[in-house]
């Protein structure tokens, strides 16, 4: 199906509502706030469904269900109470469009022989067709059809899905309307002079359409009683939804909505956020800046990752090969600045750390400290042989290993790179020094009560996913016990501001949270204003996996790391269909989109850290070859599930698919995160081969240099993308809104547009995933005769030196028709843009 949104989002040419007088309006919605208040529901009406079937006269039961019952086969009993052979029963829905079928003595499955509306069912057989409107079923409805669903109209004032604050002086104001039933819809709006505001389609799901307009209010209209009315077209057909329902009357007839739009739950994530292009470090495998602080022995980084470096990884490769060590440090973070800045990166997450004995550091010893194999060797051994430091923070001192990392955040401020650690919290190494004490004194240390002690003898205690090497903190109703949590609030004052003169400049600009979801959020709330009250500027972003919007509410966590959104980018980009979860569509594609963002809302969207790949899953380029997988699922060669795992490196087709996603990570909603060494065509399946040393151009030759070798086509790609996020604001500040969703060629493409901004500085992203070149007319906003030009061809010329020199296309018709090669994605921008140099 190919679903250009050209009519339902872009017209402009529809009728131009009678706007009812300023002092009519404000009495309007005067009443309004008075009689309703912000609390009225507009919900949809109930609408009894007569269902029938006549089955086999052996027939003992016979059931409804669909997608109104969670296809649950013993749902909605039928009956045949005069024994005439009709089955039938009744049963409320609300307007709509539904899938059905009958299932007949609790096995056979049909569909409703007398309704010709029917759907693929995906089993060889259908699944029937039903729409509701508010006078009972109905043929499917249709635009231009003259008549609009007005039973079908939904906004909820009392939702933040249907109206809430995105910025500081901006709304979003939603309708849910019947799938497929309208031309055109506008908002009216205003505090005291109403105005009229196209109302732009954003997605469909199984029964409806959505549409949202996007609201930049002045101070005075934040501040006071703001009233709206939704006018939905079909054609020359309309109905008006106020806050006493829906009719047909004229808009002086209706009552408006009316919110106080500065009393909207509004939680703001720091400025920087949304343009951060992040760089995700493990300093172990990044860079060897300093030999002499290598933990020994030092595997030799150019070593072919694959070949056995010990006797044990030649007898027994995934036992051994988690102790390898090839001697990365914050010393090598800091040498690679430049290239991170080349590359266009303002903003790095660290791995762990502080002091700890393993590669990965998440199995702390000391939160104080930074581990000596990042900085100087042996400097905390004799730190603890002084035996000076204490509970007491005024006892800390700071390790030469310290001012390594104190230096780095110089290095990175000084280039407008911000920095954010990794913080383990929920649990502590057994090397700790508190764990160390429990060990050694048992019921009589201090700490005793620090860790989650289940018997004294025998020593039991409790390990995060059972590992013996990660003892927990022992936690009450509040989270972290009080000496525990007092400790961590020590150790993150330390590190947000070094030298306690109150001015965080100095110290990390935030903090990446492991597990946080393990422990109970009273504990975050106390530390998230902590961490606030130090540095209202700081990032707090949280290793969750799931849809947890739960944990970006006020006074909690500003973003989390996106796997929710790499789930849908998979589903898109990645599948081929033939594993358990479907390949998307376009269309599909557009509605997991904004589901997910509707979950979350704009600030904290727009920060989310939008990763293709991590230290905890396979790398982008191995999940292009090994595509029916769920993310971060059997992926693991060590393990069973992961035996097939195809570990070889990618070819040249799967480096453009990776390339076209990236085009994709760059221009979303989100701020998007590079894992170290993806720049550069790196590959491999998820920990260890996830994790293999950085590939570095002044390394070469590495070993098997065929393969191993930094890929200069992925590393310029990333940059002028890069290039592109930080020129266009539109990019990182932009509404999003789907322009054309072609499911038959496998194109989406859509538009990023700054609220208020002129038209000449949006950007419109065409995307292709597919084998063939393909020619597509994508619907546009710029004026008729605008000239455009593919971004990526000014950033080329940038990055060589060259001159600018660009092929254009024209605006005819109200669309762009360009050709898009296999896997290729355009930048599209009007040549009247400012933003580019």
């Amino acid at each position: 199906m190919k679903h250009s949104v050209l009519l339902l989002a872009l017209t402009t040419a529809c009728a131009v509502a009678d706007l009812p007088s300023p002092g009519a309006w404000r009495e309007a919605v005067a009443r309004s706030q008075t009689e309703f208040g912000a609390v009225h529901r507009s919900d949809p009406v109930l609408v009894e469904v007569e269902f029938h079937l006549r089955p086999p006269e052996t027939a003992e039961t016979v059931h409804l269900t669909g997608d109104f019952a969670n296809w649950d086969a013993t749902a909605i009993a039928l009956s045949d109470e005069d024994g005439d052979g009709l089955w039938t029963v009744t049963h409320a829905l609300r307007p709509g469009r539904y899938l059905y079928k009958f299932v007949i003595d609790g096995g056979t499955w049909v569909h409703d022989p007398e309704n010709p509306g029917r759907e693929d069912d995906g089993h060889q057989g259908f699944n029937s067709v039903l729409t509701v409107t508010s006078q009972g079923p109905a043929a499917e409805p249709a635009a231009q059809d003259g008549r609009v669903e007005a039973g079908a109209l939904h906004h909820d004032p009392a939702s933040d899905r249907s109206i809430r604050r995105t910025g500081e002086s901006s709304i979003a104001v939603t309708l849910r309307t019947l799938r497929g039933d309208l031309t055109a819809g506008s908002l009216i709006c205003g505090a005291s002079t109403p105005r009229e505001v196209s109302l732009e389609f954003i997605y469909s799901d199984d029964l409806f359409d959505h549409w949202r307009a996007d609201l930049a209010l002045s101070p005075s209209e934040m501040s006071t009683p703001f009233g709206y009315l939704f006018i939905a077209r079909d054609g020359p057909a309309q109905a008006i939804l106020g806050a006493d329902g829906a009719s047909a009357e004229s808009l002086e007839a209706a009552l408006p909505f009316a919110v106080l739009p500065d009393q909207l739950a509004f939680d703001p994530v720091p400025a920087w956020a949304a343009d951060a292009i992040w760089y995700q470090i493990f300093p172990e495998r990044f860079r060897n800046g300093d030999p002499s602080n290598d933990h020994q022995p030092t595997i030799r980084w150019t070593a072919d990752w694959h070949e056995p470096q010990t006797a044990g990884e030649a007898s027994r490769f995934y036992h051994y090969v988690f102790e390898r060590q090839y001697g990365g440090d914050l010393q090598g973070v800091i040498w690679a600045l430049p290239h991170l800045q080349d590359l266009g990166v303002n903003a790095i997450y660290l791995n762990p750390v502080f002091e700890a004995e393993s590669l990965h550091k998440y199995e702390t010893s000391d939160y104080r400290h930074i581990d000596d194999n990042f900085g100087v060797r042996g400097d905390l051994a004799s730190l603890e042989a002084a035996g000076t430091e204490s509970l007491d923070p005024s006892t800390w001192v700071f390790t030469p290993s310290d001012e390594v990392f104190l230096d780095l955040l110089r290095q990175a401020h000084a280039r407008g790179i911000r920095v954010i650690i990794d913080g383990v919290f929920n649990h502590s190494g057994r090397a700790h020094w508190a764990f160390r004490d429990v060990l050694a004194r048992g019921q009589e240390s201090p700490f005793a009560d620090w860790y989650k002690i289940h018997s004294w003898d025998p020593f039991e205690y409790e390990g995060w996913a059972g590992e013996r090497d990660l003892p927990e903190w022992r936690q009450d109703e509040r989270g972290l016990v009080r000496p525990v949590a007092d400790h961590i609030l020590d150790i993150t004052t330390r590190w947000m501001d070094p030298d306690g003169d109150g001015d965080p400049s100095d110290g990390i600009d935030g903090w990446r949270l492991d597990v946080p979801n393990e422990v109970a959020k009273p504990f975050w709330i106390e530390w998230c204003e902590h961490v606030r009250e130090i540095n209202p500027g700081a990032f707090i972003v949280g290793e969750l996996w799931g849809r947890n919007a739960d944990w970006t509410t006020p006074g909690l966590f500003d973003a989390h790391m996106n796997y929710e959104w790499l789930r849908g980018v998979h589903r898109f980009f990645v599948s081929t269909g033939a594993g358990s979860e479907p390949r998307y569509t376009p269309t599909q594609f557009n509605r997991y989109l904004f589901e997910l963002m509707d979950a979350y809302g704009t600030p904290q969207f727009a920060s989310m850290q939008n990763l293709l790949s991590s230290h905890d899953m396979d790398r982008i380029a191995s999940s292009v070859i090994n595509p029916d997988r769920p993310v971060d699922g059997n992926n693991r060669r060590q393990e069973e599930s992961g035996r097939d795992y195809d570990p070889s490196k990618p070819g040249p087709e799967a480096y453009r698919r990776v390339r076209l996603i990236q085009t994709f990570q760059f221009t979303a909603v989100g701020a998007p995160m590079i894992w170290y060494g993806d720049e550069v065509g790196m590959w491999g399946a998820d920990d260890p081969e996830c994790r293999k040393p950085m590939l570095w151009d002044d390394l070469m030759p590495y070993d098997n240099p065929e393969e191993n070798r930094p890929d200069p086509v992925m590393r310029d790609h990333v940059t002028d993308l890069a290039h592109l996020r930080r020129s266009i604001p539109a990019l990182r500040h932009g509404l999003f809104r789907p322009l054309l969703m072609d499911d038959a060629n496998s194109v989406y493409a859509f538009e990023r547009r700054l609220l208020g901004g002129s038209l000449h500085e949006s950007a419109v992203v065409a995307l292709h995933r597919g084998d063939s070149p393909v020619e597509v007319s994508v619907p546009v906003r710029w004026p008729e005769g605008t000239s455009v030009f593919n971004a990526f061809d000014h950033a080329a010329a940038m990055r060589a030196g060259e001159t600018v020199n660009l092929a254009t296309m024209t605006v005819a018709d109200g669309t762009v028709t360009l050709t898009l090669g296999p896997d290729e994605g355009a930048i599209l921008v009007s040549s009247q843009i400012r933003s580019l140099p």
